[in-house]
This record gives structure tokens, C-alpha cells and sequence, in this order.
């Protein structure tokens, strides 16, 4: 089976020190959760805007069935409990484009 990748994006209406928080203790649960394999996360913010309250993070799994095991956790459940008024949440299963025709992105 081929592993998958999530694309999670998630949007804070709180200071960027309680939302680096969040996301770092995320990221430090995660790392021994089984089946996961890595991931990256990234600011998002508009072109002409110098605010950053949306990370995008990128992350790779070995199964469907491990990301919904991580997502449905105790242990990740507990973190976002403690924020989840101040930050929304929006995930996206990605699954690469194999045709090589298709129409240029950039």
C-alpha cells in the first residue's frame, strides 16, 4: 500500500505565540504516534498582508487508517481541546497527479 500525505490548514484567531504552541505540541506528540512518517509546515499568509495566523502543514502517513488513528486520539484530542475556540481546522487527503499533460501551475 502506498503511503499517503494529509494537507492540514489550520487558522488561529489568537496570538501567533499560543498558536505556535498548539502546533508545536502537535508536532511533539505526533512524532511517535504509530505511522506516521514526517511531515512540513509552512505560514500562510495573503500576498500584501504582514500577518500570519493560517500554517499549512504537510504530513506523511502510512495508511489512511493511521491518520484517522492520530486524528481520533486522546492524545492529539487533548491538545486541541485546549484551543480549539482561538483555531479551526480544514484537512485535504493528497493524492499525486500522475499525468504529466496536464496543465502547467505555475
Amino acid at each position: 500500500m502506498n503511503n499517503i500525505k494529509i494537507l492540514a490548514k489550520k487558522t488561529a484567531i489568537c496570538s501567533s505565540v499560543s498558536f505556535a504552541n498548539y502546533t508545536n505540541q502537535l508536532y511533539k506528540t505526533v512524532q511517535t504516534f504509530p505511522g506516521y512518517i514526517g511531515s512540513n509546515s509552512y505560514w500562510s499568509k495573503p500576498i500584501d498582508i504582514e500577518t500570519y495566523n493560517t500554517i499549512i502543514t504537510i504530513s506523511e502517513w502510512e495508511s489512511i487508517t493511521s491518520w484517522n488513528n492520530w486524528y481520533k486520539s486522546t492524545e492529539r484530542n487533548e491538545i486541541n481541546d485546549i484551543y480549539k475556540e482561538f483555531i479551526t481546522e480544514e484537512f485535504d487527503v493528497l493524492i499525486k497527479n500522475r499525468d504529466r499533460n496536464d496543465v502547467f501551475l505555475l
